[in-house]
């Protein structure tokens, strides 16, 4: 317990140094612990608003208990726009002599509705134990409304793990990249992995995100180029992604043309 205790100084620590300017929003965490051997579930959800920036709580196991956190490192997503960044660390440690698997939600609740947004970003985690996947689920996925974003899973075979167990991941290519459906209220990242008997997990996720509406930019490079052109006349007919810049529920030369006179670097 001695090296949870540390990790949480150091997490509270990184807190105080983190130099962005938070903007105020709702971050909705909804979690199951299942215990493996008896299939008995236990279910939790907690609220805070991300001005707070490191929130703690526990869990209560059997013959044992979880302490967890959450910590907002940046917050320079535009709710406005749609675009910019969210980053954030979700801790876990301790454990009751038993397997469990956590599966949890983490929702960063938008003030509006969101739409032509592209998502992407960067995940990792550092374990006191090697990272064990549960009958091949990804380790996190970006979700929207819930739902998880087509492209965006992260398998433990997707990255590297390297000694003293850390493993580092993309979604989508890194950038914002990935398509997704009209945004009504969320976004966030959905977690599962199997836990060993006692444990320490620490998961480090970026969500970067843009408009398509400011920047037909598909690939997240900054430029608008052939690449971005091909990727337009790949999803041609019938769409209801970010790909879609008239928002007609269709990819036609009304979005080529839009595509075509943004050919540049995006500003």
């Amino acid at each position: 317990m001695n090296s949870i205790r540390h990790a949480v100084i150091l997490l509270s620590t990184l807190g105080a140094l983190a130099t962005h300017e938070l903007c105020a929003a709702p971050v909705t965490i909804s979690y199951t612990f299942t215990k493996q051997d008896t299939g008995d579930i236990l279910p939790g959800e907690w609220t805070f608003d991300s001005s707070e920036q490191l929130f703690f709580w526990t869990q209560s196991l059997y013959n044992g208990g979880v302490v967890m956190s959450l910590e907002i490192i940046n917050e320079s997503l535009d709710p406005t726009s749609g675009t910019g960044e969210l980053t954030y660390v979700l801790d876990i440690g301790g454990g009751d002599g038993s397997d469990w698997v956590f599966d949890a939600d983490v929702r960063y609740e938008l003030p509006h509705s969101l739409d032509n947004i592209m998502v992407g970003g960067e995940y990792s985690t550092y374990s006191l134990s090697p990272m064990i996947e549960f009958n091949g689920q990804p380790l996190a996925s970006i979700i929207t409304d819930q739902n998880p974003v087509s492209g965006s899973a992260v398998q433990y075979t997707d990255g590297v793990e390297t000694p003293g167990y850390f493993f580092a991941a993309n979604f989508g290519n890194g950038e914002p990249s990935l398509p997704t459906q009209f945004i009504n209220s969320s976004i966030g990242t959905r977690h599962t992995i199997k836990l060993a008997t006692s444990f320490f997990l620490q998961q480090y996720v970026t969500l970067k995100t843009s408009s398509t509406t400011q920047c037909p930019d598909f690939n997240g490079d900054k430029i608008v180029d052939s690449a971005d052109l091909g990727i337009l006349l790949g999803a041609y007919g019938p769409s209801s992604t970010a790909l879609d810049l008239t928002n007609d529920r269709q990819i036609n030369g009304a979005d080529l043309a839009i595509v075509l006179g943004s050919f540049g670097s995006c500003r």
